[in-house]
């Protein structure tokens, strides 16, 4: 999703991203206090747009530092520190919405692709085409140029692989008391 930010992940040798890893393994219990933490996992365990979502929620809290992480922080011990400074104090609405808007993003993109991929493979099986031995070699070379969508990236649009999943009907929910959802998820 940010191909700067991962590069300069691997400069520093932090494209582990083992200053994730408490995130991910306890669930953000450490970011946030009692309330929002409940909030948060709530929000998680319904699997609203996929089960993977605190993929996304770790991508936005990355997402909202990035400029810090990329201009200031050079070494892999000080994104660690930095990361771990966060602690309490990381708003959970912004993150939350944040998270909900990078999964949006992903799913475009990765539909983007998919429909590109569905666009050549309908070129390549036209007999003008194939009589074209240059066309032929460009729509090709572009098929190969395009990323593979593996099963992990299905998961994480929240989809399986015969592209059926949850969609989120009148664009974006907006985030306010735990009642107010204005947008329906239903099977797609």
């Amino acid at each position: 999703m940010d191909p700067r930010l991962y590069a300069h992940l691997e400069r520093t040798e932090s494209f582990n991203l083992f200053f994730c890893f408490r995130w991910l393994l306890i669930w953000f219990k450490r970011e946030f206090g009692w309330d929002d933490i409940m909030r948060l996992w709530e929000v998680l365990w319904t699997d609203h747009l996929n089960r993977e979502f605190h993929l996304f929620v770790a991508l936005a809290i990355l997402d909202k530092h990035r400029n810090v992480i990329m201009d200031h922080l050079t070494q892999f011990d000080e994104i660690l520190k930095y990361i771990n400074d966060l602690a309490q104090n990381i708003d959970l609405e912004e993150t939350l919405q944040c998270a909900e808007i990078l999964h949006v993003q992903f799913r475009r993109r990765v539909e983007a692709v998919e429909k590109r991929r569905k666009e050549l493979d309908e070129e390549l099986s036209k007999r003008a085409v194939w009589t074209n031995e240059e066309k032929r070699r460009n729509v090709e070379e572009e098929k190969a140029r395009l990323p593979i969508i593996s099963e992990g990236l299905r998961e994480l649009m929240g989809v399986d692989e015969t592209g059926k999943g949850k969609t989120v009907e009148n664009g974006l929910r907006r985030r306010g008391t735990k009642d107010e959802v204005v947008g329906r998820t239903q099977d797609a």
